[in-house]
């Protein structure tokens, strides 16, 4: 049977990053003055017309505000306030090197509110990942691990991306497992990837319940092709098909390849109608090239279903492209069964006509039967003087040249 497994899993995890959270608006909530987070009044009316402009989409206009601070006349949190926005409006203008800069020269002073420190860290790992430097990611969010009280789903989804994207797979199973667990209803990227890490280590048995989720709360087709794929994978042949059937009664197979497949699978478990079916559909609509090797499957699952007559025309038209003469030279046999000698006759001349047979001795043989059918003795006689000379037909040749020649000399 051809092989019906299709691809395990895509590569590349891409991060997906949340919205950078606009905590500046701290200048506004934080009174001007309180404990350790004094702010001036004239330094707190810049920034908050620098946040207003961030909020309104004028970057420029924002930036220009921000890098019009002299940061040698600021206090500690003054200047950590002035780097966090500059790195939401670096973020914003997707300079994200920029950012990572600025983000991190705010959490350096160690003079925010822990609230906004915390949430600062969390935009610095993101910051990274977008950068693609996974182990300053990694360090990142190990450290907000450390501060933030109850750490989300997303916090850990993205700690596993990082490890998996820096290749330490073992370390990204725990956080990926727990980003799932934690939520009643899992993001799709989040079940994704802790079954991409199943299976690259092979471990079907764990992946499937995972795959099963993902046809359940997102009905896509790679999803279907990979659960087909697993039950394969775990000799569930039967729940391999039941799969790729469900499939195809959604509209998820319309490529070539997923159609013959399928085919190819209903006659593995002897279902040839269906076989013969879905490939009769695909070719009329012509998902499938009606080619050599899909006429021929065609035919032969009409054959298997025992429907003849529909065998007939597909094999008909894959024996006239085909490269040797066996495909007529089956044709042939189904005439003889149906004991329409003509066509027989005709159909296995053109078999000979055509060689390139594995057993030439007996379709000469079987020619002689079918014209001897036909009552031609003299033309049956040398089809079987052909046949002597192979050793496939040897022995039936000399028999039936024993029953002519007593006919011939009556």
């Amino acid at each position: 049977m051809t092989d019906h497994r299709g691809p395990i899993f895509p590569g590349r995890i891409a991060p997906v990053i949340a919205p950078l959270a606009l905590v500046a608006a701290f200048v506004l909530a934080q009174p001007i003055g309180a404990a350790n987070y004094t702010v001036d009044q004239r330094t707190g009316k810049k920034l908050t017309e620098a946040i207003e402009l961030l909020q309104a989409e004028d970057y420029d206009g924002a930036g220009k505000i921000l890098k019009s601070f002299n940061m040698g006349r600021l206090n500690s949190y003054e200047q950590a306030l002035v780097h966090q926005t500059s790195g939401y409006v670096a973020a914003s203008q997707e300079n994200f090197a920029e950012a990572a800069k600025r983000f991190d020269a705010a959490l350096a002073l160690e003079a925010l509110p822990e609230g906004a420190q915390v949430s600062t860290r969390f935009n610095l790992a993101q910051i990274y990942m977008m950068l693609e430097r996974w182990d300053e990611a990694i360090a990142t969010f190990n450290k907000w691990f450390q501060e933030v009280e109850t750490p989300n789903s997303l916090g850990y989804y993205m700690l596993a991306v990082a490890y998996y994207q820096s290749g330490d797979l073992d370390k990204a199973f725990a956080p990926a497992t727990k980003a799932v667990e934690l939520a009643s209803t899992p993001k799709e990227a989040w079940i994704r990837l802790l079954l991409a890490l199943y299976m690259e280590k092979k471990q079907y048995k764990e992946a499937l319940p995972l795959v099963e989720r993902l046809v359940s709360l997102y009905p896509k087709k790679p999803y279907w092709m990979q659960l087909s794929a697993i039950y394969a994978e775990l000799g569930e042949d039967v729940k391999a098909l039941a799969t790729q059937q469900l499939a195809y009664q959604g509209g998820f197979l319309t490529e070539d390849k997923e159609l013959r497949r399928l085919a190819q699978m209903y006659l593995f478990h002897d279902l040839p109608y269906r076989a013969a079916e879905v490939l009769d559909k695909a070719i009329a609509e012509e998902q499938v090239a009606a080619d050599t090797k899909a006429l021929e499957l065609l035919g032969n699952s009409w054959l298997a279903a025992r429907e003849y007559e529909r065998a007939l025309e597909p094999l008909e038209r894959a024996a006239e492209v085909s490269e040797d003469g066996e495909l007529f030279l089956r044709l042939g046999r189904v005439y003889v069964q149906r004991e329409e000698w003509d066509k027989a006759a005709l159909e296995l001349n053109k078999a000979l006509e055509k060689g390139n047979l594995e057993e030439p001795g007996n379709v000469h043989l079987l020619l002689g039967i079918a014209v001897y059918n036909q009552k031609r003795l003299d033309r049956a006689r040398r089809s079987f003087v052909r046949a002597l000379e192979f050793e496939e037909s040897n022995k039936n040749a000399q028999q039936w040249l024993r029953v002519i020649d007593r006919e011939l000399e009556s």
